[in-house]
């Protein structure tokens, strides 16, 4: 899993028992599920800011609450987020992360799902199965050719908005 807590130094947090009486953003639509688990593993409530406790901030896809120091930490990703904060001029001496796969809260992201009743046709795992190695294919064409496969994203980006550097690093 890429995901982690990214976090301000300078509010005082070293270690995950650091997270008490803090405000933490935090991404929903299934993506919260980590976070709480991690907090009842710590034993921090996730109702309100206290002595043991966190406010939870709806965060929305962006960084915005950290950089404008709305929360003292967000969700991020480790190839993404992270590197737009970075980009936006915070050193990453600045900051802490707590990767959730080393919380031991890590969970699977972005899979591949199909329906159990559909593996009983043979002609729809030839596919999918056709399907998941051109997939791989592509994978690995970009891990190996990463400047061209930025200037393939950038070519089909309409909203403008994406860059190669951040392209190549993803």
């Amino acid at each position: 899993s890429g995901m982690q807590l990214t976090c301000w130094k300078d509010a005082g947090i070293a270690t995950p028992a650091d997270l008490s009486n803090r405000t933490l953003g935090v991404w929903f639509f299934g993506n919260e599920f980590p976070f709480m688990s991690w907090m009842s593993k710590l034993g921090i409530s996730t109702e309100a800011k206290g002595e043991m406790g966190v406010e939870v901030l709806k965060q929305g896809f962006n960084v915005d609450p950290l950089l404008q120091r709305q929360a003292d930490c967000i969700s991020t990703m480790t190839y993404n987020e992270y590197w737009q904060v970075i980009d936006s001029g915070v050193g990453a001496e600045e900051l802490i992360t707590f990767k959730y796969e080393d919380q031991g809260v890590a969970t699977l992201e972005d899979g591949l799902y199909v329906l159990e009743e559909n593996l009983e046709d043979p002609a729809f795992v030839a596919k999918m199965e056709r399907f998941v190695r051109a997939s791989m294919k592509g994978w690995k064409y970009a891990e190996a050719n990463p400047d061209e496969a930025a200037d393939i994203i950038l070519e089909n980006d309409a909203s403008g908005a994406q860059t190669e550097m951040h392209q190549q690093r993803m």
